[in-house]
């Protein structure tokens, strides 16, 4: 049985969970039957570890990319944005993901999609995500969102504050601006996280 690629979808847990962790989904068909339902589901993170034991350069590429935008946490839309904005093509990279996945990997992909057909199934699915509803919270992905958007803000603020005081900081040499940056990182973390605290300890 052959493996065709046919497309792939990206989706995010921004809205859901406030969380910029991007997933693709792709779909496929065989020699022997029509694409898929459901693709398979895979996080960006899992395609640039497959992209760094396959090209170096790439996976520098968009480890830089990841660099070069400010912000904690994954930013992994900003991230494809920009890559998109410049011209870098993901598809064959996705495309040599599949291609890597064996027999055994599809047959249990295809067996999945069969199981996940029968109406116990489709209701055990739907109690699940009823439950991570209910679990989650409404206000969740907000409360995240402006979580990272704070620390984010913190973050540029006391670098601000740092050139405008102390401009010489930034000439003294990679290795003084390395433990500058990770000491900024270090103090936006911990501050963010006590101040979670103090809000959330009764």
């Amino acid at each position: 049985m052959k493996t065709i690629y046919t497309r792939y979808e990206t989706s995010n847990l921004l809205e859901d969970l406030g969380q910029d962790v991007v997933h693709f989904k792709i779909y496929f068909r065989t020699d022997e039957l029509p694409e898929v339902r459901f693709g398979i589901l895979f996080p960006y993170r899992e395609l640039v570890y497959f992209v760094k034991e396959t090209n170096q350069p790439a996976y520098e590429y968009l480890t830089g990319i990841r660099s070069s935008i400010a912000g904690y946490g994954p930013k992994e839309t900003k991230v494809l944005a920009k890559i998109a904005e410049e011209g870098f093509d993901v598809e064959p990279f996705i495309m040599a993901y599949l291609e890597s996945k064996d027999a055994v990997f599809i047959s249990q992909h295809l067996e999945w999609i069969e199981r996940l057909n029968a109406p116990e199934a489709q209701r055990q699915a739907s109690k699940a995500l009823e439950s991570i509803s209910n679990a989650v919270g409404e206000n969740y992905a907000r409360e995240q969102i402006k979580g990272d958007k704070y620390r984010d803000e913190l973050d540029q603020t006391i670098h601000e504050l740092t050139f405008r005081y102390f401009p010489d900081l930034f000439e003294m040499g990679e290795e003084k601006i390395k433990a500058y940056q990770n000491a900024l990182i270090a103090t936006t973390i911990d501050f963010t996280d006590k101040l979670d605290r103090i809000i959330n300890t009764d």
